[in-house]
């Protein structure tokens, strides 16, 4: 019987005056599936992976420099522009990423060159966080951050912030610097730690099934990425990676202690690249064993320009690859094995359902090319 479903994308590019109604054409399909008769008396919940704005929807030509202007206004716009207002969910939640600043935004260093350039955009990076957390109204469960922990129905989900604690890389750095603050870092294992206690005597049947959502992807990693990763210790061709992949050392402490406390059917959701994919993985671990976890990208909502979207050729489908400490301890071995559903712009759908007792999350994956059909991608 299901009994939450749960609706995960990204990237709702704004409309011009000649795309109004197709631009939010794919929020009108989620409103349209929440209302379904057999959907009727579930909980329903719509997730956001970033980007549910774009402050910066000109490149910098026209864009606004106002924080009103800028942050506040385009809020406004998506809350009320025709289908968001058709949405009918018991739950809405929202991560924050680039767009919600500028794009692809990183902090510059204290080194940097250019000390004009490096304060403004860390105060750009200062009005969005407000704006988000302000308009997305997270006050009420975030307590001022745009990171939490949050329960849909019985379902566990904690809601990341991969973009604007990340630390100034370099070749010299890369393998040592991370993506998130200590603070969220510690929050995040807290979750996993009272997760792993709760379920510890569980047989895998009673296992529900939980949440992390980011708005950068986890696996599978960029080709930029893996063709050196071997070759070179340094890692510095993680640079090239917006990911995850981009900071192998956040990447490694938290995959490392999902297998240290052995929490099972772990499902990371993301956006940000405009690509749908499901990555089943295998975490091994020579001390501590082995978990599955999957990783789902959502489509972009409304991303309509080709060039700005990713593609399957750019992404390491399948690989096995080994992921360490910066001092080389604590070894890990990763099988990864991905599907890129072709649905266009669209959604991730996640259907969690609990047959006495057994409780399962059916993914699949809805887009303008199959009319918003929604098609099974795999079952956690």
């Amino acid at each position: 019987m299901l009994e939450t479903l749960i609706v995960a994308s990204s990237c709702q590019y704004p409309a011009d005056f000649f795309r109004y109604r197709e631009a939010y054409k794919s929020l009108g399909a989620i409103a349209e599936l929440f209302s379904k008769p057999e959907n009727r008396g579930i909980c329903t919940a719509v997730m956001l992976a970033g980007d549910s704005i774009y402050a910066d929807a000109t490149s910098g030509l026209m864009d606004a420099t106002d924080p009103h202007e800028r942050f506040t206004q385009q809020y406004y716009k998506l809350r009320n522009n025709w289908a968001w207002r058709k949405i009918d969910a018991d739950e809405r939640l929202f991560s924050i990423d680039d767009h919600e600043l500028i794009d692809d935004w990183v902090p510059l260093g204290s080194g940097h060159p250019d000390e004009v350039l490096r304060s403004k955009r860390e105060k750009t990076r200062d009005e969005g966080k407000q704006a988000f957390i302000t308009e997305m109204q997270l006050d009420k469960w975030s307590n001022g951050k745009t990171y939490y922990k949050h329960l849909v129905n019985d379902i566990p989900v904690f809601v990341m912030d991969s973009r604007t604690e990340r630390s100034a890389r370099n070749a010299h750095n890369v393998n040592d610097v991370c993506m998130v603050s200590k603070e969220q870092r510690n929050l995040l294992f807290e979750w996993i730690d009272n997760l792993a206690d709760e379920e510890k005597n569980k047989p895998e049947s009673e296992i529900a099934p939980k949440i992390i959502l980011s708005g950068s992807m986890l696996l599978p990693r960029q080709r930029t990425t893996a063709d050196r990763w071997d070759e070179d210790s340094s890692h510095a061709s993680c640079l090239r990676s917006d990911g995850w992949d981009g900071y192998p050392k956040t990447m490694h402490q938290v995959l490392l202690h999902i297998v240290k406390k052995g929490l099972r059917k772990v499902i990371f959701v993301s956006g940000d690249a405009h690509i749908p994919c499901i990555c089943n993985s295998r975490v091994k671990s020579e001390v501590y064993g082995a978990i599955d976890i999957v990783s789902v990208h959502g489509s972009g909502l409304n991303a309509p320009f080709p060039f700005a979207n990713a593609m399957a050729e750019d992404y390491q489908s399948e690989e096995e690859f080994a992921l360490s400490a910066p001092d080389n301890t604590e070894p890990l071995n990763i099988e990864v094995e991905t599907q890129f559903p072709d649905v266009g712009d669209g959604f991730c759908i996640l259907g969690i359902s609990n047959l006495e007792g057994r409780k399962s999350c059916q993914i699949s994956f809805a887009g303008k090319r199959n009319n918003y059909e929604p098609i099974p991608f795999g079952t956690v």
